[in-house]
């Protein structure tokens, strides 16, 4: 009636809270007049293509380099669903944009810039399907602070286990954002939603992160090195640091 292009519908799925299961998938349906599966299902590849490139979000089913393509031949989840949020005329899509009860990605949902980063992505996908020529001149920087040793587990955060899930997320750590020249230009401080979430939206140009928390110890040199970023480009660097008062296993040998 209003004569809209396009429906979007945010959501996140469920399991059993704890599961570890965490996958993407756009629903579609085609049973009203206007709404076109052919203009929809398209829609949600575009959606795909952006979404799934999220590093962090630790996916269970497929992986950040699976394309729609891919998902065309049958290897991901976009589909057909009869669902009353969709029983209307205007094409568009349903979108399940990571498990819930998967509880490390919640707690990374608890983080609104990361919220932003999964809406940026539809945003994208927006874009290429309508061929606005939209082209973004910043990049974003979207990073995970962890301990380097401690394999955490919790009633309410339960790890994929052959994931970096398993590594303690830390709070109230604070990044620092050089330049080229080793300037400090940005700061982030990790929020207490036990995410160690961190995001920056910067120019394309070279830079290097700085981490410092109390009790820890200064992050080693791989986690601090300068890297480049291009426009449009989201990059997803992982840092580790121990605790001070870790004391590594002993190694003990059998004959």
């Amino acid at each position: 009636a209003n004569n809209f292009d396009m429906f979007i519908s945010i959501h996140s799925n469920a399991a059993t809270d704890g599961n570890t299961t965490n996958y993407l998938y756009f629903a579609y349906d085609n049973d009203f007049t206007g709404n076109d599966k052919t203009l929809s299902i398209e829609m949600s590849r575009c959606g795909w293509n952006h979404r799934i490139l999220d590093r962090h979000t630790k996916w269970s089913h497929y992986d950040y380099t699976m394309t729609a393509a891919d998902v065309a031949a049958g290897k991901g989840k976009i589909g057909y669903q009869g669902l009353g949020v969709l029983n209307h005329s205007v094409s568009g899509y349903l979108v399940e944009g990571y498990f819930h009860t998967y509880q490390p990605a919640r707690h990374r949902y608890m983080n609104t810039d990361v919220c932003y980063l999964e809406g940026d992505a539809y945003a994208y996908g927006v874009n290429d399907y309508f061929k606005l020529g939209y082209e973004e001149k910043e990049a974003v920087i979207y990073g995970i602070v962890r301990d380097k040793d401690f394999k955490y587990t919790h009633e309410f955060y339960t790890p994929n286990p052959s994931t970096n899930d398993k590594y303690k997320p830390l709070n109230g750590v604070k990044v620092v954002l050089y330049n080229a020249t080793g300037d400090s230009i940005a700061e982030y401080t990790t929020d207490d939603e036990w995410n160690g979430a961190f995001i920056f939206r910067v120019e394309p140009g070279t830079y290097s992160l700085g981490y410092a928390l109390e009790g820890y110890n200064e992050p080693e040199a791989e986690f601090t090195e300068q890297f480049t970023v291009t426009a449009g480009q989201k990059y997803y660097p992982e840092a580790f640091l121990r605790d001070v008062n870790y004391v590594p296993p002993t190694k003990v040998y059998v004959n």
